[in-house]
C-alpha cells in the first residue's frame, strides 16, 4: 500500500524518510507546484516493505 504525507519543514521530511528507510520502506521525497506557481508543497511518499518469502 502507498502513502503520501505533506510535510513543510525539510528537516522533518528527512527525519521521517530516514526512519522509514531504516525499517525497509520504499521512500521518495517529492514536490508539487501550488496553484500560485511560485511555491511548492513537499511530500514524503512511501510503500510498505515487500515480503520476500
Amino acid at each position: 500500500m502507498k502513502y503520501k504525507v505533506k510535510i513543510d519543514k525539510a528537516a522533518d521530511r528527512e527525519e521521517l524518510a530516514l526512519i522509514l528507510v531504516r525499517n525497509d520502506y520504499i521512500v521518495r521525497i517529492t514536490r508539487q507546484e501550488r496553484a500560485t506557481k511560485r511555491s511548492y508543497d513537499y511530500f514524503v511518499e512511501f510503500e510498505e516493505p515487500r515480503n520476500e518469502s
